[in-house]
């Protein structure tokens, strides 16, 4: 089997979010569901773009029982509708990662796993990450009827990153995967790089796959 990879479009030069032709990015999309039962299988569909100060992701989610009611930072967010991804920003696969969880009207929940042991980010690291919703961004979300989708729009500082990670980032290559959790009705547990566990399991580096810079 080929490798799974994300090839990432690298942008020398400082432009802003907005500047950026997002039409011309590739997409992946989050398409395993390793412990499916029953119910729909929603599209999630993932651009990330790099820059020389920032790293860009842009998530679009169908979403017809979106639901979100985690308002606090490092809140237990997993368990609304949410985009989650863990990256170890290096070559190789590790036991060590950032783990970036956020639900779909933009709480962040921020954690790093390394030689130092496991911590959570402080509220002076979180909002070091910039989060724009299409939906009223804390604001609790309810089901409607109406439900159709919802987009996040990422922009993390890579300076920060490196800060946060405590040590340097690689350039070229990294490690990680990227993940759906469903919220109220449906779990979904959808990932991008398959996941061979008994149980719903976001939390291992193993089954990382690769995210290359172009």
């Amino acid at each position: 089997m080929d490798e799974l990879m994300y090839l990432v479009k690298v942008y020398n030069d400082n432009r802003t979010y907005s500047e950026i032709d997002w039409k011309s990015i590739t997409p992946f999309n989050i398409t395993n569901y390793p412990w499916y039962k029953s119910g729909l299988k929603q599209e999630t569909i993932v651009k990330i773009v790099r820059t020389t100060e920032n790293l860009y992701i842009n998530v679009l989610a169908k979403d017809v029982h979106s639901s979100a009611v985690v308002l606090d930072p490092n809140g237990g967010v997993y368990t609304d509708s949410c985009f989650e991804f863990f990256v170890t920003p290096e070559q190789d696969i590790s036991e060590y990662y950032i783990n970036i969880e956020i639900n779909c009207i933009g709480t962040l929940y921020l954690a790093v796993k390394n030689a130092t042991g496991k911590r959570r980010a402080n509220l002076s690291e979180l909002k070091q990450v910039c989060i724009r919703t299409s939906l009223e961004k804390g604001v609790v979300k309810t089901l409607m009827h109406n439900d159709i989708s919802w987009s996040l729009f990422i922009e993390i500082p890579l300076t920060f990153l490196e800060s946060f990670w405590g040590k340097s980032i690689n350039s070229k290559k990294w490690q990680g995967n990227f993940y759906r959790c469903g919220g109220k009705i449906e779990d979904q547990y959808a990932t991008w790089s398959p996941i061979n566990f008994d149980t719903p399991n976001f939390h291992l580096p193993n089954f990382f796959s690769a995210i290359v810079f172009e």
